[in-house]
This record gives structure tokens, sequence and C-alpha cells, in this order.
């Protein structure tokens, strides 16, 4: 559930200026779905 937080939000990945804004929109995506599948699991 925080795996997403933990690996993508980081300067690597979302903060990365050389990603281009749509692959950062796939990236917050994966989080969220990540996220939502955690808390659906609870």
């Amino acid at each position: 559930m925080t795996g997403g937080w933990i690996a993508d939000m980081n300067k690597t990945h979302m903060f990365n200026p050389k990603w281009t804004p749509h692959a950062k929109f796939h990236d917050a995506m994966s989080i969220s779905a990540a996220s939502l599948a955690g808390v659906s699991g609870l």
C-alpha cells in the first residue's frame, strides 16, 4: 500500500525533470492504483 510512495516519490521518478508529463502521469496512476488496492484489501 505504501510501496509505490516509497519507491516512486523521489528525485529519480516523479521529481525527475527528464521525465515527460505523460510518464509522470502514468507513474502517478500506478501509485494511486496500488494505494487504492491496498486500502481496499484492508
